[in-house]
């Protein structure tokens, strides 16, 4: 990402597809990427991890990206996040609610969400 060196990412993806696909792109990038397949792996990462930003969808298995922000955000600052979703408008707003800087909807081109990140990691 333009400017930044190794920033750390947490990649929160349940579609094992689009989530390699995204952390090869970052990777290539210079973001130096973790991953977490479901909400519980999450928020293990964001409690005991420091990360520079947070890509994160919203349905994941075992709990949702909403209440991974709600259950750390109670214990520590959350690192900016950047939102990818299918969901409608009102889950989008919640995710605002909960702190998301960006929210994109799903499917968004690579250059969106690599622009919103630069913006995230400023």
């Amino acid at each position: 990402m333009a400017g930044q060196s190794r920033a750390r990412v947490l990649l929160v993806e349940d579609d094992q597809h689009l989530r390699h696909a995204l952390k090869e792109r970052l990777t290539h990038d210079g973001c130096d990427v973790s991953e977490a397949a479901d909400g519980v792996a999450a928020r293990w990462s964001l409690l005991s991890c420091r990360y520079d930003a947070v890509i994160m969808d919203l349905t994941l298995p075992n709990t949702s990206g909403v209440d991974v922000m709600k259950e750390v955000s109670r214990n520590k600052t959350l690192p900016p996040i950047l939102v990818l979703t299918g969901g409608e408008a009102d889950e989008r707003d919640r995710a605002r609610a909960m702190g998301a800087t960006f929210v994109l909807k799903k499917p968004s081109p690579y250059a969106e969400i690599a622009d919103a990140l630069d913006r995230l990691l400023g």
